[in-house]
């Protein structure tokens, strides 16, 4: 029997077992970082940026910028974006990381957060996989065999705020699939909502999820184009696509209502903001030469039996293993269907037709440009701010989960026909079994494992700040934009939950941020090589910390040497000073400050 997620939300056994069962388990899987003061699923790199994010997010609010968080656009002046222009922001993930932080630190956020996504999967895959007809048993195990894939463990220390959740992503499938058994308006509707929901969840999930959905009805309406009224499906496309067109502009005011109200009225070019928009080379560093790292197995066995060299890539972003039991079952049971019941392995292979092709549509987005099948140039071509192509292999995997549950469902009809009880009993254990060695394949944790985590630097120096009067902190040494990364101010813009002073150093990329480029680059040699002048320019334009690390030891002479700044703490790393010569800047903001001092 079917029934949609409020049928399955009504349901006694579901708030009594399932879902207890399923929120303990999410505080169990995460309860090494959720219980500690000394441990975090980040401590570097995006994921310590995103905690920082949290902690400026909260800044932000507190300092009256509400409107900020259901804007589609943010901007932190204090942390490290004076010059910046305002960015791209998803309204969901600001409301949710606020409400979460307004109750803890901003570590501990970041670890609640990733266990809320981690149970949000469970849910909606459990309700997914209940939808497609499967016990409750083996739905359980399968929800947890998809939620505990590598991407959820490798997202946890960077980019966990859209790729490393998939409950939305699963919730389109899930629409998808409820809109061709309920061909109405009300259906494609629901689907157009979820469709845009993803979309402001993650941008990448949102756009391969649109592409997936069409793949999936192309195929679908050409099978069943005899049983659909044409009419009454395009007009329902037609009503769906206008609420999805509408809720767009509702969500994106600045990225998409804004130009297209100036390309029709004011006459402008009416460009969609290109923030991350990326050149051709930057499509074909995330695609894969074969297809082998894609079913690279967990299991020692398949592992030492296969070439692991074969299997293996170093691509950082290769997140979306799927392992190799699935495609082994899936042929498998396809072969016995085929050899046990002719008609029943037509009915299925109709069934799984839809599934098959979204999943490998989705396959062909991650091959190199240099395989003939390859659609990454469709990417490059009308969307090309989404770089990754690898990132399309999320709904491959959610399509092969899908598969191998249709077909758990039809080999048991095969067999269980005229079993008796013992029989039943035994084949449902090999059922389980099977199951559990899917998760073993997807999963580098085992079930009852909780997920790592990685200790946090102590801060006391940046903490004696905290105490002290407002003023703007200089961090030494000064990156450039033009020849460090981003990522390199992420340790400074996560320091600020410890100090809570707005910093002068700058994270301005982006193709919206090039005016101050060159200067920014002149000041970050002129400080990193601090003499006694540039020190007192920067005193003179209104610095009133300067945070130095040991290792830039002619900077630290400088300071030392001055007798308008005072050492105020250290550590083994870094040394913290405060300016003791009274400035007329006093109160300036750090805009203010970068125009003054890069004049």
């Amino acid at each position: 029997m079917h029934f949609n997620f409020l049928d399955l939300m009504k349901r006694r056994s579901f708030f009594l077992i399932v879902f207890p069962f399923l929120c303990l388990f999410s505080v169990f899987k995460y309860s090494k970082v959720l219980f500690s003061h000394d441990l975090v699923l980040a401590n570097s790199g995006d994921g310590l940026g995103t905690i920082a994010g949290i902690y400026a997010l909260q800044d932000l609010v507190s300092n009256g910028g509400w409107s900020y968080l259901f804007s589609d656009m943010i901007l932190y002046q204090n942390n490290g974006q004076a010059l910046s222009n305002p960015g791209p922001s998803s309204q969901f993930w600001k409301i949710v990381s606020y409400s979460v932080g307004s109750f803890f630190t901003a570590e501990t956020t970041y670890d609640v957060i990733a266990m809320l996504g981690f149970l949000c999967t469970l849910l909606v895959g459990y309700g997914l996989f209940r939808y497609i007809g499967l016990n409750k048993f083996i739905a359980l195990l399968l929800c947890i065999s998809f939620a505990s894939m590598d991407n959820t463990i490798i997202r946890a220390q960077a980019h966990l705020f859209g790729l490393g959740v998939s409950f939305a992503p699963l919730l389109v499938v899930w629409s998808t699939l409820y809109a061709i058994k309920n061909l109405h308006t009300k259906s494609f509707i629901w689907l157009s909502l979820a469709h845009a929901f993803n979309i402001n969840v993650n941008e990448y999930y949102g756009y391969f999820g649109i592409i997936f959905t069409i793949g999936f009805f192309v195929v679908f309406i050409l099978a069943n184009y005899k049983k659909i009224q044409l009419l009454n499906l395009l007009k329902s496309l037609i009503l769906a696509a206008l609420v999805f067109s509408v809720t767009m502009l509702v969500l994106y005011p600045n990225i998409l209502a804004k130009p297209i109200i100036n390309f029709l009225f004011i006459k402008s070019d009416g460009q969609i903001l290109n923030t991350h928009v990326h050149d051709w080379n930057s499509f074909t560093i995330y695609t894969l030469n074969t297809i082998f790292p894609i079913f690279e197995s967990n299991i020692v066995f398949f592992d030492k039996l296969l070439n692991r060299d074969v299997f293996h890539t170093d691509i950082w972003e290769m997140s979306y293993r799927l392992g190799i039991v699935i495609p082994m079952l899936v042929l498998v049971f396809l072969y016995t269907i085929f050899v046990k019941d002719f008609s029943l392995f037509l009915q299925t292979v109709r069934k799984l037709c839809p599934w098959f092709f979204a999943s490998l549509l989705m396959f062909l987005f991650t091959l190199s440009p240099e395989s003939p099948f390859s659609l990454v140039f469709v990417t490059y071509e009308i969307a090309p701010m989404f770089r990754v192509g690898l990132r399309s292999l999320l709904y491959f995997n959610i399509g092969m989960f899908i598969i191998l549950a249709i077909l758990l469902l039809e080999i048991t009809k095969l067999f269980s026909k005229d079993q008796s009880y013992k029989g039943k009993t035994l084949f449902s254990s090999m059922i389980v079994l099977i199951v559990l060695l899917v998760h073993n394949d997807v999963a580098r944790f085992d079930i009852f494992r909780r997920f790592s985590g990685l200790e946090l630097d102590k801060k006391e120096a940046y903490a004696s700040l905290a105490t002290e009067p407002n003023g703007i902190l200089l961090e030494i040494p000064f990156y450039s934009p033009i020849t460090a990364p981003p990522e390199s101010n992420y340790a400074y813009l996560a320091n600020r939950i410890y100090h809570n002073k707005p910093i002068a150093n700058q994270i301005y990329y982006g193709s919206n941020n090039t005016i101050y480029r060159d200067r920014l680059d002149i000041l970050s040699k002129e400080i990193n090589n601090l003499s006694i002048e540039v020190l007192e320019s920067l005193i003179d334009n209104g610095i009133s910390y300067i945070a130095v690390s040991q290792k830039n030891t002619d900077a630290m002479e400088v300071l030392l040497a001055s007798e308008k700044v005072k050492l105020l703490s250290k550590d083994d790393f870094v040394l913290i000073f405060k300016v003791e010569y009274p400035h007329i800047f006093d109160g300036i903001n750090v805009t203010e400050f970068l125009h003054r001092i890069m004049k």
